[in-house]
């Protein structure tokens, strides 16, 4: 899906690594106000924003990344397809954090 986008977008996304996970840990489901079930949370973005790096603050400049959760993608697909559309939905959701969208600019933009 990555693919899909503008070249420059793939471009800034070089940086950003893309991990599977099985399941999110407790202590990043703590970071949430209130707390998520391990169970609902289908990915997350790790990091900086592109808008919230700074040359005088290095830590901006770690790699981000995103961390999508098998087994919770995967109850959401009844079908290879349905879970191909909800990969596509988390991937460009995330991306969303990563360009500084919050949850919801992501959501009116029908990525949730």
């Amino acid at each position: 899906c990555i693919e899909s986008l503008h070249p420059k977008l793939q471009d800034y996304l070089a940086s950003v690594a893309i991990l599977l996970d099985d399941l999110p840990d407790e202590s990043l489901l703590r970071k949430y106000d209130p707390p998520m079930s391990p169970l609902e949370l289908l990915g997350h973005f790790s990091g900086y924003s592109l808008m919230g790096r700074s040359h005088e603050d290095p830590w901006s400049n770690i790699p981000p990344s995103i961390v999508l959760f098998r087994h919770n993608l995967e109850r959401y697909a009844t079908h290879k397809a349905d879970l191909i559309e909800q990969l596509q939905i988390t991937v460009f959701h995330e991306i969303g954090h990563f360009l500084g969208l919050d949850e919801e600019e992501v959501a009116a933009r029908g990525l949730e």
